[in-house]
């Protein structure tokens, strides 16, 4: 099952390093966020130690914006 990431980029990555590798790893680019040197991809498998040299982490996504508890 696809899964949804968001990765910190390390300091001196290019974000076209950053396709090049996720497309050899079968994963999918789908969002670049510059203020905050941060991308979100799609991967079957938690892409931490695949991509450890162009990532400085490696979240999965949470709802947290749409469970409210009021």
């Amino acid at each position: 099952m696809m899964e949804i990431y968001i990765a910190l980029l390390k300091q001196d990555v290019k974000l076209g390093d950053v396709k090049e590798k996720l497309a050899e790893e079968g994963m999918d680019f789908l969002k670049f966020y510059p203020m905050l040197n941060m991308v979100k991809i799609r991967a079957e498998k938690d892409p931490s130690k695949p991509c450890h040299e162009i990532f400085e982490t490696v979240e999965k996504e949470k709802d947290d914006f749409s469970s409210h508890t009021h």
